[in-house]
């Protein structure tokens, strides 16, 4: 995730998408970060890599977006993955 650069909204499709393919650490990150209650803004901060201080709604709207679709993929997203990779096996 190091030197990522990351959408200012993550997507909103039904279906899954490059970004979520190459984002699956990331939403795991915000998941983990969530449980455990770190401050959204150390997580904008640390994952996200925006400056909180400088640039306070975009941070936050990227940490909405990006843990919405984080749980999304968590209840859905996942399901279209794995069908993906049995398709690829057969």
């Amino acid at each position: 995730m190091k030197g990522s650069v990351f959408w200012d909204t993550a997507p909103f499709e039904d279906g899954l998408t490059d970004y979520d393919r190459q984002n699956l650490q990331l939403y795991l990150c915000l998941l983990d970060s969530e449980e455990a209650g770190v401050a959204w803004q150390e997580v904008a901060r640390h994952f996200l890599h925006v400056e909180v201080e400088r640039e306070p709604e975009r941070a936050r709207m990227m940490h909405e977006t990006h843990l919405s679709r984080a749980h999304w993929m968590s209840t859905t997203g996942y399901r279209l993955l794995l069908n993906e990779a049995a398709s690829v096996r057969s």
